[in-house]
């Protein structure tokens, strides 16, 4: 845990970070999400950033022992032993901070989330998020949870994940007609409470999909080969990454090839000029 926080804060001086967002946060342990919480945070103060800020990637209501990740992490009965240590090892330096805590400020709106992916992939009327009776009795449940463990506008407004496909992957999304679904995702994101957060490739379009018609594929696949990839290798890439054969059954490896710039494949866009160039110089 030391040698982890050290390295942390010497990013925070060296490239002047105002705030970590933990991945897989769930997957932590309480005792590590508080050192790394806390002294991250005291750390930053120290450089006059009084309002450095760590949040997660989790969803409180379905993670095992998620609150005990979130704002003072007191639960309901005694605290694990090596969770409590780390708070009276931390003490001084959490009480010293704005709010008081030593967890995480907060986490991520699961509910709304998954609700504005559902009307962006036409599942539901985007009066839906505002009008259903029975979604809004979930989401507002799940808020006041969410607030009374954390800091509400804190919270990470992400309608993209790592952890799932590209949303313009299961609609096809070579059509620039479809890009309106990812506006539509942003200006929830960029109204709604928390902090606005943009999956890398959000911005330019990203779909997700190796290709998007019989041409595209053709072009990938004189690609591939161009890179000296085998015949035989660059049709099975070409052939377990068809969504429109395989569906939601796609290898997860495929999900993320946009983010590997030494990857065998670039996915596809549905912004026109982005998908023009996709395939210019080597990956």
């Amino acid at each position: 845990q030391t040698v982890y926080v050290n390295m942390l804060k010497w990013w925070i001086g060296y490239a002047d970070i105002d705030g970590f967002r933990i991945s897989a946060a769930s997957q932590s342990s309480a005792d590590f999400i508080s050192a790394l919480s806390t002294q991250t945070r005291h750390y930053a103060k120290e450089l006059g950033k009084n309002d450095f800020f760590v949040v997660g990637e989790l969803d409180p209501s379905t993670a095992v022992f998620g609150t005990e990740l979130l704002g003072s992490q007191r639960p309901a009965g005694p605290a694990p032993r090596r969770l409590q240590e780390t708070l009276d090892d931390n003490c001084e330096l959490y009480k010293d901070l704005s709010p008081p805590w030593s967890g995480l400020l907060a986490a991520y709106p699961a509910p709304e989330v998954d609700n504005i992916r559902l009307i962006a992939t036409d599942g539901e009327e985007p009066r839906d998020f505002f009008e259903d009776a029975e979604f809004g009795a979930v989401a507002a449940a799940k808020r006041a949870s969410l607030a009374s463990h954390s800091d509400l506008q804190a919270t990470l407004t992400a309608f993209e994940s790592g952890s799932e496909r590209r949303l313009l992957s299961r609609l096809g999304g070579g059509d620039t007609a479809d890009a309106w679904r990812l506006q539509l995702g942003l200006a929830w994101s960029f109204t709604w409470y928390g902090i606005p957060t943009l999956l890398n490739g959000v911005e330019m379009g990203f779909n997700g999909l190796c290709f998007n018609s019989t041409e595209d594929k053709s072009s990938l696949e004189a690609h591939l080969l161009e890179q000296g990839i085998a015949p035989e290798e660059a049709a099975k890439l070409l052939e377990d990454c068809d969504y429109t054969v395989h569906g939601d059954r796609v290898d997860q490896g495929f999900w993320r090839q946009d983010f590997f710039a030494g990857g065998p494949l670039r996915l596809g866009a549905a912004v026109a000029g982005v998908q023009a160039q996709r395939h210019i110089g080597r990956s």
